[in-house]
């Protein structure tokens, strides 16, 4: 293997290997002239002395490579040089004025000896298996010299002749080897100290450049600490962010919701979310539904402060480390006081529940509605400073199951409707993550409108829409920044919409309906 490219950050003009070692050695065989070698301690190079080819041809020795040169000994053809790395390592060709030395067979024998024993394994412990794999797994299966990230995976770590992976010491296992000393046994078997390159920069680090400033335990450790950290965040990117899941159910129609854990983290890992723990169920109301009566929604409130307090916490707290998953199924004004309390500040995938498939997943199968299926109308322009917000996704607001007083108001043209509707009203409004994310957009320009442009004092939200919908709809009321939203509700179909709660800047607040001044509020900060 040709090390060229690596010694282009090293002082030395080319390193080659055995291979090609052996064919410059065979190129000289022609020639009249001596075969000549330089070598220091670490460094070893061999050139022509007849100034027809005296660039320094610098190599690493192996085993074939001293047969040759043991071979040339006996013909009569060797002669030798020996200097110090520090020197050989600046120079690039033959200096005339070197007194070259007739090298003979006991000469190659003491040269091979000698790097055997510099470049030897030491004497510290041998690598464990599993601090090999450490540094394979910390390297990724690439060199860890800067800029190589050669791929060594495909040929196993072994001692067989055309092994490309190694396993290089910091400081050395031998205290007289590369970068050795006091420190050589204790760090011997430490990952840390431990890089996997490719036989070139192996061969750099050690035996050709050790001596280096490049090459000192500060550089190397600083090499392999960036390699790593490059590592980890490539190897990082590929796992979905962690999720809380979080759900906000209640029993519908007497309907009991009992929720599959396993569902809920498909649907989270279709989403690329990555479940941390069990699901938490937040605002769980399993109570008989009683909203025909009058205190129905102050009672409400007083029975679940503690739940709601917790979800302000218990969301606040995930959000600072996770993404949060939310699966809403509640009663409207519970799930647009939710998304009021979570908020936009973090990562919030939300869910919607099909009924159809009893699935909190996306439909594979199912398409977006087209681009132009959502759209803002004023239905009346009034004088009021209070304005009539209606989401009506799953079906068109019967004007008729307004309050008697929205309904005299708009129709007297005093008060103002806004109608965020759907082209195809129907259950199924939100079947695609791009559907709610065309209603969060829409939304957005509604709540602008009533507030920026109408500037209202209070809105009166009338929300026939899916559960996902109502909940990322509370999630554009910005804390402190929205005049009073009164949600309505309305029980069955036959019933007409009426207050639910109402939530404002800093609190939600319900009302007896037979006793106005008969009050339950709930502090959102």
């Amino acid at each position: 293997m040709s090390t060229s490219a690596a010694t282009s950050l090293s002082p030395i003009v080319a390193v080659h290997d055995e291979v090609e070692l052996l064919g410059k050695l065979k190129s000289f065989s022609t020639a009249t002239s001596s075969i000549c070698y330089a070598h220091g301690k670490r460094l070893f190079a061999v050139f022509m002395d007849d100034g027809s080819a005296d660039e320094l041809f610098f190599s690493d020795v192996g085993k074939d490579g001293f047969k040759e040169l043991t071979h040339l000994a006996k013909q009569g053809r060797l002669k030798r040089h020996e200097m110090v790395d520090a020197e050989l390592v600046t120079l690039k060709a033959y200096d005339s004025s070197w007194p070259l030395r007739d090298a003979s067979e006991h000469d190659v024998k003491a040269l091979k000896e000698a790097r055997d024993a510099t470049f030897g394994k030491g004497r510290g412990k041998a690598i464990s298996t599993g601090t090999s794999l450490k540094v394979w797994a910390d390297a990724g299966g690439r060199c860890m010299y800067a800029g190589c990230g050669e791929d060594l995976s495909h040929v196993p770590l072994s001692t067989v002749k055309g092994q490309i992976a190694y396993l290089a010491h910091i400081v050395a296992s031998d205290p007289d080897g590369p970068r050795g000393g006091a420190r050589s046994h204790e760090l011997s078997d430490v990952p840390e100290n431990i890089m996997l390159m490719c036989d070139a920069h192996h061969r750099l680090i050690d035996r050709i450049d050790a001596d280096s400033e490049r090459h000192n335990e500060r550089s190397l450790n600083n090499m392999r600490a960036v390699h790593v950290k490059q590592v980890n965040y490539l190897l990082d990117s590929l796992k979905y962010p962690r999720a809380k899941m979080m759900t906000i159910l209640a029993d519908l129609a007497a309907i009991p919701v009992n929720q599959s854990e396993n569902d809920l983290k498909a649907a989270s890992i279709g989403r690329k979310l990555m479940p941390v723990g069990p699901a938490q169920h937040e605002i769980r109301r399993r109570q008989r539904d009683t909203r025909a009566e009058p205190d129905f929604w102050c009672n409400l409130l007083h029975e679940h402060e503690l739940d709601i307090n917790h979800f302000r916490r218990n969301i606040a707290d995930a959000i600072r480390e996770h993404a949060v998953a939310i699966y809403p199924l509640h009663l409207v004004p519970v799930l647009v006081l939710a998304g009021r309390i979570a908020g936009e500040a973090g990562r919030i995938e939300v869910f919607q529940y099909h009924r159809e498939r009893d699935s909190w997943q996306w439909d594979a199968n199912a398409s977006p509605y087209p681009s132009d299926s959502l759209r803002l109308e004023t239905y009346s322009q009034g004088c009021d400073d209070e304005v009539v917000l209606s989401l009506e996704l799953t079906t068109d607001v019967d004007e008729a199951a307004l309050p008697p007083d929205l309904r005299d108001r708009i129709a007297q043209g005093r008060l103002s409707w806004i109608r965020l509707r759907h082209n195809t009203p129907n259950t199924a409004a939100i079947r695609h993550p791009d559907d709610l994310q065309r209603f969060r957009e829409t939304a957005r320009k509604a709540v602008a409108l009533v507030q920026d442009q109408l500037r209202a004092r209070k809105v009166h939200l009338i929300a026939p829409s899916p559960a996902s919908a109502l909940f990322c709809f509370g999630q554009l009321l910005q804390p402190g920044h929205h005049p009073p939203y009164v949600v309505y509700d309305r029980p069955n179909g036959s019933a007409r919409f009426s207050p639910g709660l109402c939530i404002e800047g800093d609190k939600v607040t319900a009302t007896n309906a037979n006793t106005p001044h008969q009050t339950q509020t709930l502090k959102l900060r």
